[in-house]
Formats: C-alpha cells, structure tokens, sequence
C-alpha cells in the first residue's frame, strides 16, 4: 500500500483509506448492535464468527490509516511546506499537540456517553445491552467524523493543486517496487532511525497499555487511579512535544533527539529498579509501585518528543518519491513490536513473570538510544562538493578531495549547485570527519 500510494494520486490515495476506515468503523458498529440479537452466547461458533468479522474490520481500519495518516503526516506536510523548515516542524509539533489531546479527549467522551447509555438503560430491544446501544453511538460518530477528515484534505489538495497533484513522471512510470525494497535500500540511514524509534514500542510501560493496567489492576490499584496513569502519561507527552522545539532551538536537531531518547531510557531504567524493589520490601510494596507508575508518566515526554524528532528528520531525508512507503514500513514495524510484546504477555500471562516482562522493556528502551546514538556518529551533515572527473559520487571538503561512495535523494541532487556544491546528511562516520579535520588543518 505504501510503495501504490507513493506512485497515485494524493487525493485519490486519501480518498481510499478514508472510505476503508470508515467501512471499519461501520462494520464494527453494526457487529457490535447486531450480535446480541442474532448470536446466542451458547453458539461458539457464531461467537468465533463474530469476533473474526471484528477482527477484519480492525485489519481494515489499520490500512486504511495507512493510506490516510501515513501520506498526510510524512508526504502532504513537506510537500507543501518544503520552502520553509520551520514552519514545517511548527505544523507537526501543532498536529502532534492535537493527536495527544484527542487521545485524551476522545475516550473520555466516548467513556460518557457509554456510561450515560448504560446508567439511563437506553436500548431499543431487551436483547441488547444498554452499552451496546452506548458503543454504536460512538462508532456511528466516528464514522461520520470521518466525512469532514476527507473534505478539508480534498480542500486543501485543490488549494495547492499546482503542487498536491504534481508528481515526477519517474515515479509514476517507474516499474513498482516493494517499500521493503525501498527501505532497506534508501540513503542516510534512516534503517537506523526508524528502528531506533520502532524497538521502544517492545514495552510494557505505557500508561494505557492492556498490559501494565491489568497487572495495577490486579496489584489492588483502583479504576480512578488508573484513570489517573493514564491521563497523566498523556499530558506528560503534550508536555514533551511542545518543549521540543525548545530543545531543539537550543541544542540542535541530534542534541534535542538523543536528549530526548535518554530521558527515556533513564526514566525506564528507574521504572524498572522501582519494580524490582515492589519485590523486595513487601512493607513498602505499594509505595515503590506508586514510584514506577510515576517514572513510567516521567518516560513520555521523551517518546513523543523523540517521535517528533524522527518524524522531522525523515521528512527532510526521506527521498519525496517514497515517503509513504518509508512511512508504512516504519508503521509496520512499530506494530511488530507491539505485537511482540502481547505475545510475550500472552505467554507469560503469570503476574510473577511481569518483572521480566519490565526488565526486557527497559533493555528495550536502552537500545533505542544504543540505536539513535550510532545513527549520529555515522551519518553526519556537512557542506561539501562532488568532483564528476574524479568519481560520480566523489566530493571534496575545503579543497580537499576524497572520494566517497554516497546515493542521492531526489531533493539533495536538486540542491546541487553549478559548481557541485551542497549540503545533506549521508553515511560520514566520526573517524572520517576527524581524518578530514586533521587533513584540512
């Protein structure tokens, strides 16, 4: 889906996931009305059939949000922003603000109207539960929320149609190839980048995670106090985002980032030495469980202002001729990872086996930052000029040649100049850039 949507029409690549999600949605809204009606809780087999049919609308609704989310944030952004940098980054930390506090908002009103459904006892039929009816009210407005998604995109595409609907001919000609392909192959190491990103999703720790909240739960802590977790963690990330760009502004791009994926690291590292003495000291139990649920909220200001980064990042170093397929990849990989995790859950489903279950996440968290680090000692960014009658891919530093063997982007061929100077991020590892220090000097 990500190498077609980088080879179609924005609009008509928009236009197909949105419709995908909203039949998702649909279809779930009408299971989860219908079933109390026609499927006895005696009929496995129906029950089983059921739960397929939610399953598939669940499948549906993820790659529809891969045609729609994925291409708006990593393709529509820099496309229509590509003149102006900063603006660029204010418009994702504006659109990250959004998505955290809808993340918010959004169960918390679907929570009451469910709640209103079931304390009033609205259903239309005894055989359906009042919660039910709850569910389905929620469902139907998603699904028509999804109506004024697709007309202010559709609005936007014909506002700057010269650009939106302009793409190379290369692309549109060009035989398709896979976005594994695609990823695996690109420049400037942005493997690195979006593993680096993906492995901190191999956790437990996540306020609203099915994981830890069962595991609270059963630990005696209450539904206001998890409630309470969860709210926090998702303040705690608005509160990440929006102090990025001061980082950024302060300690550059890199600095901002590898801050950023440090604070989380040592803040699991902690969440995980809290844990462990829940363990020991028994008199103390629900104290330093307190002491984890508060470093696990502590670790979300750095994911999402490190997702920031990254995202910022890639949009200046993914080639614009797949930026949807260099996104869907690194969507897959973070589910991956997710996926690790509750199959991991799933086996060791015993609440005595959860502390490795935590300790994993922290080595998890840790390698992210191993990861990002070792991204920014080997790729660096640097003015520098290509000499043609030495090497196609030779380039010389302050009058000094040397010739390394770089690909191109489609945005960092074009910022050649006449003489064949320009700057980009590609592999330069630290012990190159002091050779060529030395040898400038």
């Amino acid at each position: 889906l990500g190498s077609w949507a980088d080879r179609a029409d924005r609009l008509t690549v928009v236009r197909c996931g949105t419709f995908m999600q909203a039949s998702a949605v649909l279809g779930n809204t009408v299971l989860i009305f219908a079933t109390p009606l026609f499927v006895e809780e005696t009929d496995n087999n129906m029950v089983l059939s059921a739960v397929g049919i939610a399953c598939c609308c669940g499948v549906l609704e993820k790659l529809g949000a891969s045609l729609t989310d994925v291409p708006v944030k990593r393709d529509w952004g820099p496309t229509l922003l590509w003149h102006n940098s900063e603006l660029l980054r204010a418009t994702n930390t504006l659109m990250s603000q959004i998505d955290l506090t809808t993340e918010v908002v959004g169960p918390f009103l679907a929570g009451m109207v469910i709640s209103l459904c079931a304390l009033r006892e609205w259903s239309p039929s005894s055989h359906v539960p009042s919660q039910n009816v709850g569910y389905v009210l929620v469902g139907l407005a998603n699904m028509i929320s999804f109506l004024p998604q697709y007309l202010l995109l559709r609005s936007v595409y014909f506002l700057r149609e010269e650009i939106m609907g302009r793409k190379s001919a290369d692309v549109t000609k060009e035989k398709p190839k896979g976005s594994w392909r695609v990823w695996f192959h690109h420049p400037a190491g942005v493997q690195l980048l979006g593993l680096s990103y993906a492995v901190l999703y191999l956790t437990v720790m996540s306020p609203h995670g099915p994981l830890l909240t069962a595991y609270l739960s059963d630990a005696g802590l209450s539904a206001s106090q998890l409630s309470a977790l969860r709210g926090a963690g998702a303040l705690a990330g608005v509160a990440g985002v929006t102090v990025q760009p001061l980082c950024f502004g302060a300690c550059g791009e890199k600095g901002s980032n590898l801050l950023a994926v440090s604070t989380l690291g040592v803040s699991g590292l902690a969440a995980a030495a809290s844990f462990a003495l829940s363990g020991v000291h028994d008199d103390h139990r629900v104290l330093f469980l307190y002491g984890f649920a508060f470093f696990v909220v502590l670790a979300r200001p750095g994911l999402y202002a490190f997702e920031l980064g990254v995202l910022n990042q890639e949009q200046e170093l993914v080639d614009e001729k797949c930026r949807s397929g260099i996104g869907a990849v690194d969507n897959a990989l973070t589910s991956a990872a997710t996926l690790i995790m509750y199959i991991a859950g799933t086996v060791l489903n015993d609440t005595s086996y959860f502390g490795w279950l935590v300790n994993a996440s922290a080595a998890c968290l840790l390698a992210g930052v191993v990861l990002y680090s070792l991204w920014c000692m080997l790729f660096h960014s640097h003015k520098h000029r290509h000499v043609a009658e030495i090497d196609d891919h030779g380039h010389s530093h302050d009058g000094h040649i040397h010739v390394h063997h770089h690909a191109h982007t489609t945005q960092a061929q074009r910022m050649l100049d006449e003489e064949g100077w320009h700057v980009h991020v590609h592999f330069n590892p630290v012990w190159r850039r002091g050779f060529s220090a030395s040898a400038n000097n």
